[in-house]
């Protein structure tokens, strides 16, 4: 009788299209960033995890690990392309696509809201599906918080008061070219490294969003900060290929809607809660220039940099057609609110 019941299971089970292994197997995940716990980056990351374990029935076990407790960000993309960790954010992305640096344009986004409603357009989507490769499988693309400055000793008020500073900076291109057309010296270090660097004065400042200034607890070694928000950054949320093709087609559908929520629910939160990081900052410095309060200071800035497209498309990080492409869709997205 109990021989005939097993069968009869597996008929079944095969009969709806799931084998009796995939009926019963788990799969684990690795979950990990470099972010501090508050980012909003983060709190979105964690819910993934949770979630995926809850509409999986427990299938998927997910652990998260935040804080760059598995390595730094270049360690950690390399191991998502390699299996060693299932889902990350963060940087690393760069040899992926050079349109992952079109979000880091100064000065292109007018909002936050714009920049949610340009990360759903199809054009972003394909972004997500051309970048997806060497070992990297992308459901979909965020944004991180607009970029602000904070200094040890300067305060930088106009473009040139960044001349000859040596500042923190991730390994992204137009991050690089911002600060170097600027006349500062701008150094990659991992972000958990920066607060110890600006105690040290080995930098002289650093540039991020505000959840991770604040996060980090920057404006303990540096007490004059810039609110000036002159770019975004892209944020792939990048899942190990290898893994995502050992699930079945059932899981394989949960994971993409997960990630695509979870990427949305990240930029919501942005959205909602980077100005109030901000005026954390702001209380605890010493002082604070508001250039986005400043629309002719804010012009002066977006001048200074203003050759900064023109030399990415002549280094190759992106073609003109992926700036006007990108206009194109701002445009139609500024013209639906009117």
């Amino acid at each position: 009788m109990r021989s005939a019941c097993v069968v009869l299971l597996c008929l079944c089970l095969v009969g709806i299209g799931v084998s009796a292994t995939e009926a019963g197997q788990t799969y684990q995940l690795k979950i990990a960033n470099a972010f501090v716990d508050t980012a909003p980056r983060a709190v979105a990351m964690k819910w993934m995890g949770e979630e995926l374990a809850k509409r999986s029935n427990g299938q998927i076990k997910a652990e998260y690990y935040g804080n760059g407790v598995l390595g730094k960000e270049q360690e950690l993309f390399q191991m998502t392309s390699t299996g060693l960790v299932q889902i990350y954010k963060g940087g690393g992305w760069e040899p992926l696509s050079g349109k992952f640096s079109l979000w880091q344009i100064p000065f292109t986004f007018r909002s936050y809201e714009e920049a949610v409603a340009f990360n759903k357009s199809d054009y972003v989507k394909g972004i997500a599906k051309e970048a997806s490769k060497s070992g990297i499988y992308i459901p979909a693309i965020g944004f991180t918080g607009g970029r602000n400055i904070q200094t040890v000793s300067k305060v930088v008020r106009e473009p040139e008061d960044l001349k000859g500073l040596k500042m923190r900076s991730p390994g992204q291109p137009l991050i690089l070219g911002f600060y170097r057309t600027l006349g500062a010296n701008p150094i990659s270090m991992a972000p958990t490294d920066v607060y110890m660097a600006l105690q040290t004065k080995v930098i002289d400042g650093a540039c991020n969003d505000t959840a991770n200034l604040w996060g980090y607890k920057l404006h303990e070694g540096a007490k004059n900060f810039t609110w000036i928000d002159y770019t975004l950054g892209s944020d792939p949320t990048m899942v190990s290929d290898s893994w995502y093709k050992t699930l079945p087609d059932d899981l394989k559908k949960i994971v993409d809607q997960v990630v695509v929520e979870g990427t949305e629910r990240s930029d919501r939160l942005s959205a909602e809660q980077l100005y109030d990081f901000a005026q954390k900052i702001a209380a605890a410095s010493a002082n604070v220039v508001k250039v986005i309060d400043d629309p002719a200071l804010q012009a002066r800035w977006a001048k200074a940099v203003e050759p900064l497209v023109e030399e990415s498309i002549t280094k190759g990080i992106f073609a003109r057609a992926d700036v006007d492409a990108m206009k194109k869709v701002l445009a139609d997205i500024r013209a639906k609110k009117q």
